[in-house]
């Protein structure tokens, strides 16, 4: 769903993505109860909508929609549609109207209603069109016969001179221009008042206001009711700029007010193949563009005036809702547009994305997923993937890891956890790709050195549930991960919680410091294009001394306000802040110490502790330039242990660019590791990692408790062996085969 980024909008697409409307099976007049139980509740229900109660019809219409969640859907799209605006006839609280998903449309929607304060704000200022129309036909006319009139007693009567004559005449041909120019002024903008009036009186034109599907701002538009005219009316949503259509359905009702007023059902739909590229707010190129596309006779042509000074109305509040947005300083600001246009679905297509068929197949298969952990139920594709595995991942966090050394060296204890907390958020900008990465199979490795002194190792400890825990160490830290993460599939988004622990070591003075991350959000993941955000609190504490730092992400708001911005304080042991912290997670950190009410202390200013490096432009993938490394054989050590990811066959395939291959060699890997299981279930055997060990201690996390790992010190002592072994021999790893495997041939066991 789109995406701008609302995070109201986004609950409430997550609370009702599953009540979709698919094809349903019964008539279009009348519901039939069902025949068997087991395929789904019985309708309670049979016979005329216009004889039902209020109350039956909100218990059919929860049934219906709690049908359709169970995947047995009771009632076609059109009864559905009849008895939600039934409901909201009667004024039910029962109708659910927050932003949901069309199958078959591929799009998302939302529920418009009528809104007569629009319908009256736009009657009165075509009145004023109206009045200014008549005025512009009539004061020329009055005008020139008073001037006459008062020219005719002035002189005492016609005269015939010849001057007289001809100024006379002048006068003449003056008044009738001017007679004829109020007539062509006034008239037409008269005549199309009183069309609008006229429509608003009888009811051909009707206001209707509802929440925006991509971003859950508050769109309107004015949209005719001709029966005859199927086509639906189109708008842009002021904020994202996503291209709506309103599909309205107008239902015959009783007299109110003494006029026969028909109630009307519409739906904002979201046009993902139309919508365009994000605008930049205040732009004043922009906003003529638009204005120019409000006379254009290309688009008004074939509408008529009436039509096309409707819809310039809209496009016209649009233009000026830019203007003001950039007075008020928003220029610059990025617009989350997550649905893309047609540049952004031509650069997915190029990253090899999903195709409309395959979007249409996954999503058949994954929406009965629909509030599950699918963290590794679910066998995915090769071509959402990126050529990295998930504890290869974990080594990114140490890109940045000469922040860890600074604060190792830092006597200050306040400024320990500002160097400390950069290096928590770096991380993120690697964070917001939108590639999957591979999942380990049970045992898998990565190795990481040449970077920073470090020694990063990382191993697959459990396949159910995945976990993967980590260990990294140079002169000034250790670093220590369990890592667990926790799923929650929600139709067209996952929710990614961090189920870990995470404890680093400055060997200085021994402080310990522990870290909780926020939780992570994927947007998008099947309709639209993915983006990826992270709102929520990061907690770091030094467990040492009870000094913390709590940072709150910023979730993605309307007109993409909030994105990417981190803000917090580093405090004391007493909880009084002692620096305030302030950046953007994709750019840098800044920090300033502040005084007990959190304002920064005078004659102090604004200093950057951490900024992004240089990337890469135009990487298939999006990756840095450390990703790239952390692939290489570069950070490599030695004789590079066979379980290491960087010898999967899957993921040098997709490297290499070959997705057809990478498929079979993925496929290949898990079904190795299927078999490898059902031998040691055969056999009462217990996979036992290699460089880490269960610890009796389970630690609890805000997402549920966790088994802790520790590093077990045996991979330096395995690496000590080879650096003393003094062997002159030279194995290329890259001609190693890759071996995670806890039996040798399977096909002797």
């Amino acid at each position: 769903m789109g995406g701008a980024c609302s995070s109201n909008a986004f609950a409430a697409v997550q609370l009702s993505i599953s009540r979709f409307r698919s094809n349903r099976t019964v008539s279009l007049f009348s519901v039939r109860a069902c025949d068997d139980p087991p395929r789904g509740p019985s309708c309670i229900y049979v016979g005329p909508l216009h004889t039902a109660t209020k109350e039956t019809l909100e218990a059919l219409y929860s049934q219906a929609r709690d049908a359709y969640y169970s995947g047995e859907p009771l009632i076609l799209d059109d009864m559905f549609d009849r008895v939600e605006l039934k409901l909201k006839w009667y004024g039910s609280k029962s109708v659910v109207k927050y932003p949901r998903c069309s199958i078959r449309r591929h799009s998302t929607y939302a529920d418009a209603d009528e809104d007569l304060s629009l319908a009256f704000s736009l009657a009165s200022l075509w009145s004023l069109f109206l009045a200014l129309g008549c005025s512009a036909c009539v004061w020329p006319i009055f005008y020139t016969i008073t001037t006459a009139y008062q020219k005719a007693f002035d002189t005492g009567g016609l005269s015939y001179g010849s001057q007289a004559s001809g100024i006379g005449l002048l006068f003449v041909v003056n008044s009738i221009i001017f007679m004829a120019l109020g007539l062509v002024i006034g008239y037409p903008v008269a005549s199309a008042s009183v069309k609008v009036l006229q429509g608003l009186w009888m009811g051909d034109l009707a206001a209707l206001k509802g929440s925006c599907p991509n971003c859950g701002e508050e769109v309107f538009a004015f949209v005719k009711t001709d029966k005859a005219d199927a086509s639906p009316h189109r708008a842009d949503c002021h904020v994202c700029e996503c291209l709506l259509e309103f599909r309205t359905k107008v239902e015959q009702s009783d007299l109110r007010l003494g006029l026969e007023l028909s109630p009307i059902s519409s739906k904002l739909f979201d046009q993902s193949q139309s919508v365009r590229d994000a605008w930049n707010i205040g732009t004043i190129d922009n906003n003529l563009k638009v204005l120019n596309e409000m006379g254009s006779p290309e688009d008004n042509e074939n509408k008529g005036f009436f039509a096309a000074m409707t819809s310039g109305f809209s496009i016209f509040s649009n233009a000026m809702h830019r203007s003001v947005s950039g007075l008020l300083g928003y220029e610059g600001v990025e617009v989350i547009n997550p649905e893309g246009g047609k540049e952004d679905a031509e650069e997915e297509a190029h990253r090899g994305r999903w195709k409309p068929e395959e979007r249409d197949s996954y999503w058949k298969m994954m929406h009965k997923y629909i509030g599950s952990d699918v963290t590794s139920m679910v066998t995915l594709p090769v071509i959402i993937f990126e050529p990295m595995t998930m504890i290869q991942k974990m080594a990114e966090l140490m890109e940045y890891s000469y922040l860890l050394d600074q604060a190792d060296k830092c006597d200050d204890s306040y400024m320990r956890m500002v160097y400390a907390s950069s290096w928590a958020i770096s991380v993120y900008f690697a964070y917001q790709r939108t590639w999957k990465p591979f999942n380990p199979i049970l045992g898998e490795t990565y190795e990481m050195a040449n970077h920073g002194g470090i020694t990063f190792l990382a191993e697959q400890v459990s396949h159910h549930p995945p976990m993967s825990a980590g260990h990294a160490e140079n002169e000034h830290f250790t670093y220590d991960v369990t890592s667990k993460l926790k799923t929650k599939f929600l139709g067209n988004s996952v929710d990614v919680y961090p189920v870990g622990r995470t404890r680093v070591t400055l060997k200085k003075d021994g402080v310990v410091i522990d870290l909780v991350p926020p939780p992570t959000k994927v947007n998008n993941l099947i309709f639209g294009r993915t983006w990826i955000d992270s709102p929520g609190e990061m907690i770091m504490t030094n467990l040492t001394t009870g000094d913390k730092v709590v940072l709150y992400f910023q979730p993605c708001g309307w007109f993409g306000a909030g994105r990417y911005e981190v803000d917090g304080y580093v405090y004391n042991s007493a909880e009084e802040p002692k620096i305030l912290m302030t950046g953007k997670w994709n750019e840098s950190m800044n920090y300033q110490p502040c005084d007990l009410e959190g304002e920064p202390l005078p004659d102090t200013e604004l200093k950057e502790v951490w900024h992004v490096a240089d990337i890469p432009h135009n990487d298939k993938f999006q990756y840095t330039y450390f990703a790239h490394k952390l692939n290489s054989f570069d950070t490599a050590p030695r004789k590079l242990l066979a379980s290491d990811s960087r010898l999967r066959p899957d993921r040098y395939q997709l490297e290499m660019g070959d997705l057809s291959k990478s498929g079979a060699e993925k496929s290949s890997l898990e079904e190795r590791q299927r078999a490898e299981k059902k031998i040691r279930e055969a056999k009462g055997h217990k996979f036992t990692s290699r460089w880490f060990d269960l610890t009796e201690e389970v630690t609890s996390t805000p997402w549920g408790d966790l088994e802790i790992y520790q590093y077990n010190g045996k991979y330096t002592e395995h690496r000590a062996a080879i650096d003393n072994s003094g062997s002159t021999d030279h194995l290329d790893n890259k001609e190693i085969e890759f071996n995670p495997w806890q039996y040798g041939n399977l096909c002797t066991e």
